[in-house]
């Protein structure tokens, strides 16, 4: 889980461990690359605007770019509304888009482990299966 805002990666981070995965995050897109070069996820949640540094675009941009990871599930979760143009930029470079506004917290754990199992990135037990 990459997110600048500290509540909403412990929030997302939570749900995920509740929903079975071994969750990890990282408060930007520098620290999440360097989380990804020491060992690549199964599956990365991220989102988008993430002022102080790194924009989400940026991160999915240069994840992409490693061969190691060109074919991971990238899901978004953001607030912004996504543009036409945001559109063209992350065009088949991600899996899904979830709005933070559309999470509810009594469905949080149950909208990302169903999203991910769609993925095929099923919950497992010792293993850093999301980031």
């Amino acid at each position: 889980m990459v997110d600048d805002e500290h509540g909403v990666r412990e929030l997302l981070t939570t749900a995920l461990r509740h929903a079975g995965f071994n969750a990890r995050s990282a408060p930007s897109g520098e620290t999440a690359l360097k989380m990804v070069a020491q060992q690549p996820p199964r599956a990365v949640l991220t989102d988008l605007m993430m002022p102080n540094g790194m924009s989400g675009f940026e991160f999915v941009a240069r994840f992409r770019s490693d061969p190691q990871t060109a074919d991971v599930p990238v899901i978004v979760v953001t607030g912004k509304d996504i543009t036409p143009d945001d559109r063209k930029l992350i065009s088949g470079e991600i899996a899904d888009v979830i709005r933070k506004g559309e999470l509810l917290l009594s469905d949080v754990a149950s909208r990302l482990r169903d999203t991910l199992e769609e993925l095929g990135v099923e919950p497992t037990d010792g293993e850093d299966t999301v980031r």
